[in-house]
C-alpha cells in the first residue's frame, strides 16, 4: 500500500500543479528558450517545443553520464541573474571542448533527446537534429545552450521526474507529503479539486501529445481494493487514481491509519504559522 500511495501521490499533486519533481524548463522561460534556439539558432518551431517540454530529463540524462556538472550547492537559493557571468548559478560541462575535438557532440545530443523519446513525444527530434540539415556550428551552439546557458539552471538529480524512486531521498519525503496533503485537507486549504480527464493533465505549456496513461483520474492502477481492505470475492475492482484519492481522504475512516500530529518546526522557525490553521 505504501509504494501505491507513493506513486498517487505523484500524480495527484501533479494535477494540482504542486509538483515534487521539477519539469519543463526550470528557471528558463518558454518565450526565452524559444528566443535562444529558434530566433536566434535557427531550430524549426517544432524541434524547439519538443525539446523545451523535455529540459528537465535532458538536464538529468547529462548529468547520470558525467557530461554535465551541475551548479554548486546553494548557488540557486538566491536571486538568480540574467548575466551568466555575475551569476554563480552555473551548470558547466567540464568535458565538452575535448569532446567537440573527439568528434562526439552527436553523443551529446543523443542524450539531450533519445530517440525513444520519440515513440512517446511523436516527434523524432534525434533523427532530425543528426539528419544533416543542421551544421555542426548550430548543433554546438543546442549542446552549450544545455551546458553552458539559461536552461535549466538548477540543481539535477533523480529526483526530477517518475524515476525519483532511484533516488534514497525518495522514500521519506512522499510520506511528509502525504501528512501536508491530508493536513491541507483538514484545514480547508485546498479548494480546487479539478482533475482534467483529457491530455491537458500533462504539465506542459500548450497541449501536446504525449501519452498520459497512468495520470488522469480514472486510469487504472495495478492495485485492487482487496490490496487496502483484504479479499473482497468478486467485487475486488482494480483500484483508479481518483479512488485512491478519496481512500487517502482524512475526513473519511477509509484507511487503517492516521498521523499522529501535523507540527512543521522547521517551517515554524522560518515564520509560517501552520498551527493557526488548524
Amino acid at each position: 500500500f505504501v509504494l501505491l500511495l507513493f506513486c498517487f501521490l505523484d500524480l495527484f499533486l501533479w494535477s494540482l500543479s504542486v509538483l515534487t519533481h521539477d519539469d519543463l524548463i526550470g528557471h528558463a522561460d518558454y518565450d526565452a528558450f524559444v528566443d535562444l534556439l529558434h530566433d536566434k539558432v535557427g531550430f524549426p518551431l517544432t524541434i524547439v517545443d519538443a525539446l523545451s517540454r523535455m529540459v528537465s530529463f535532458s538536464l538529468q540524462s547529462l548529468w547520470r553520464r558525467e557530461l554535465l556538472k551541475p551548479p554548486e550547492r546553494d548557488s540557486c537559493l538566491g536571486e538568480i541573474s540574467t548575466d551568466l557571468s555575475e551569476s554563480e548559478c552555473q551548470q558547466t560541462c567540464p568535458h565538452l571542448e575535448q569532446h567537440l575535438e573527439e568528434g562526439r557532440l552527436d553523443q551529446y545530443v543523443y542524450f539531450i533527446y533519445p530517440p525513444f523519446i520519440s515513440t512517446q513525444t511523436g516527434v523524432e527530434v534525434y533523427e532530425e537534429l543528426l539528419s544533416g540539415n543542421y551544421s555542426d556550428v548550430m548543433l554546438e551552439k543546442l549542446v552549450r545552450a544545455y551546458c553552458e546557458g539559461n536552461i535549466g539552471r538548477a540543481r539535477q538529480g533523480d529526483l526530477n521526474d517518475l524515476s525519483a524512486c532511484n533516488d534514497i531521498a525518495f522514500w521519506p519525503m512522499h510520506p511528509m507529503l502525504e501528512r501536508l496533503y491530508q493536513f491541507k485537507l483538514l484545514t480547508g486549504t485546498i479548494v480546487d479539486f479539478a482533475w482534467p480527464d483529457d491530455h491537458t493533465v500533462c504539465y506542459s505549456q500548450t497541449p501536446h501529445p504525449f501519452n498520459c496513461t497512468g495520470h488522469r483520474p480514472y486510469d487504472l492502477q495495478p492495485f485492487r481494493e482487496s490490496t487496502l481492505f483484504g479479499e473482497l470475492g468478486d467485487t475486488d475492482a482494480w483500484l483508479t487514481n481518483h479512488r485512491i484519492r478519496e481512500l487517502v481522504n482524512p475526513n473519511h475512516d477509509l484507511v487503517p491509519y492516521v498521523f499522529d500530529n501535523f507540527d512543521y518546526a522547521h517551517c515554524e522557525q522560518l515564520g509560517y504559522d501552520y498551527e493557526a490553521l488548524l
